[in-house]
């Protein structure tokens, strides 16, 4: 922690910074049990407990725990969720979809993750009779980048954040399966 303290701030009472969370989620497992209130850089600050979906104030509320001490909590839209990759989320199978996208889910058709959590994509794709390759863009940038021999398929994966962009590129080539852990 040592190397952190210097990014590390604490403001009306509340961690504030993009390592905020990691240091709150530290600081719920290191805690005493039963506590709320910690010493950070030689101020205190509360980490209040919470229960999921009920309402708090975005522009006061950051992060809270849960009464077990075992998932941290932000304050999203006015209400407290649990922002963890697969915590609450189901694998949906997306093709034909157009939820959250420019159209249906093709090639470089842009989708917009706007599920408030980080999700999983997943997508397949084969090329019968030649070679290609696939990758899924994140926010412009290629990920996942595979090259498929002619008549196999082939699956590319990405998490994409919340608030961003992404879609499938390759060259020609038929879509076999788009999948989402959202």
């Amino acid at each position: 922690m040592h190397t952190r303290e210097k990014t590390m701030k604490i403001s009306h009472g509340k961690l504030v910074g993009n390592i905020a969370a990691l240091v709150a989620m530290i600081v719920m497992l290191v805690a005493p049990a039963g506590a709320q209130t910690w010493q950070l850089l030689g101020k205190s600050a509360t980490i209040p407990v919470v229960v999921e979906n009920t309402a708090c104030n975005s522009s006061t509320d950051t992060v809270g725990i849960n009464a077990e001490r075992t998932l941290l909590l932000i304050c999203q839209s006015g209400k407290w969720i649990v922002q963890g990759l697969g915590y609450g989320q189901t694998w949906q199978h997306m093709m034909g979809s157009a939820v959250g996208c420019a159209g249906v889910r093709a090639v470089n058709v842009v989708c917009t993750n706007t599920t408030g959590k980080p999700i999983s994509v997943l997508i397949s794709a084969y090329n019968p009779g030649s070679a290609f390759t696939g990758w899924i863009n994140v926010n412009g940038v290629g990920m996942g980048v595979v090259n498929g021999a002619a008549n196999y398929v082939v699956t590319v994966s990405a998490i994409v954040p919340n608030g961003q962009t992404y879609s499938l590129g390759y060259g020609a080539g038929t879509l076999y399966g788009w999948h989402e852990l959202r």
